[in-house]
């Protein structure tokens, strides 16, 4: 994971195939980023990633899913997640918790 002190406001933020998904805005807490809600991808709404999402910080922030899934997946309110960055079920994919074989989220202690 990248390392938060690394990312600073107005940052860009791109998924792995390099299309744009935000403008940092701050860390929010220990487990996300709130991207600026004046970038036109935000359509004015306020949006958080979990810091699970990063690949690495270079002059940009790069995630590990594409722009369009973080989109997909991106909240419009601050989530409440665990420590290790990992929030609800619908983020377990993007946490690398899902088992692809059995199509099911698995705990990070039970993986294989």
């Amino acid at each position: 994971m990248a390392v938060p002190k690394k990312i600073e406001q107005n940052m860009e933020v791109v998924g792995r195939d390099g299309a744009h998904v935000g403008i940092v805005e701050r860390i929010e807490g220990t487990g996300e980023i709130k991207l600026a809600k004046d970038d036109p991808d935000a359509a004015g709404q306020e949006r958080y990633i979990p810091l699970a999402w990063l690949a690495h910080t270079e002059i940009k922030v790069h995630l590990k899913l594409t722009g369009d899934e973080a989109k997909a997946m991106w909240n419009t309110f601050r989530s409440p997640l665990k420590p290790d960055g990992c929030g609800p079920a619908y983020l377990a994919t993007a946490c690398g918790l899902v088992d692809s074989k059995r199509n099911r989220v698995q705990h990070k202690d039970n993986a294989e």
